[in-house]
């Protein structure tokens, strides 16, 4: 049971460590703009809309929510032409980063952009930057296109958080810990040294690299 602790204890640890890192990883280097992108509006009763644009690439999806208070567009194809703000404080951008599930989110409540798969219709929102949750970083390189904000983000989802944390502990125990338990198993039962792999004698010590002899015990009849 002990030895089972040692093994469990440092891979959930390290798979914690391993899904902050990779989060952070994805939100500062994998631009979402490069990735796929989609558009959904949602009539309200009110007569407005609700639009939602989503950016997605490994391990990083920019979600950019706002209300409009009409849109336009063909009436044969139904293809969107024009959007307009209907600008009430709550629309923002949000960052969700993190492999295979988001696992940290930040939100941006000043550089919001509402856009299409094709890019032919769009809207955007700038102003001075309020990242939620989020270590502001130099924005992407992207040649004067809105909504180009990067940042670490720092708020959990939980649910990312645990499904990750516990991917990333078996991978990183199959990895790390496993072949060295075996390896010191199979060492005890050829008569050798768990650590070095030398023959031992009937020294308490081995006699290459000075480790304590752990002798295996026969199992009671």
């Amino acid at each position: 049971m002990r030895a089972l602790y040692a093994i469990i204890l440092p891979s959930l640890a390290l798979g914690v460590t391993l899904n902050l890192a990779m989060a952070w990883m994805c939100a500062a280097w994998v631009e979402p703009s490069r990735g796929t992108t989609s558009l959904s509006i949602v009539p309200r009763s009110d007569g407005r809309f609700d639009a939602t644009t989503c950016r997605a690439s490994f391990g990083h999806k920019r979600v950019s929510r706002a209300t409009l208070s009409s849109i336009g567009g063909y009436p044969d194809s139904g293809q969107i032409l024009e959007l307009e703000w209907d600008i009430t404080g709550h629309e923002y951008s949000e960052t969700r980063a993190g492999w295979p599930l988001p696992a940290l989110a930040c939100r941006n409540y000043s550089e919001v952009e509402i856009r299409d798969s094709g890019g032919a219709t769009n809207l955007s929102k700038t102003g001075l930057v309020h990242i939620e949750h989020g270590i502001e970083l130099k924005p992407w390189p992207v040649g004067g296109a809105v909504a180009s904000w990067r940042a670490l983000p720092c708020r959990p989802l939980w649910s990312g958080v645990i499904v990750n944390s516990l991917l990333l502990a078996v991978i990183s125990s199959v990895c790390l810990f496993i072949p060295t338990t075996l390896r010191r198993r199979l060492r005890r039962r050829r008569g050798q040294c768990q650590h070095c792999g030398y023959p031992i004698g009937a020294s308490p010590v081995c006699s290459e690299c000075g480790a304590p002899i752990c002798v295996q015990t026969g199992e009671p009849a």
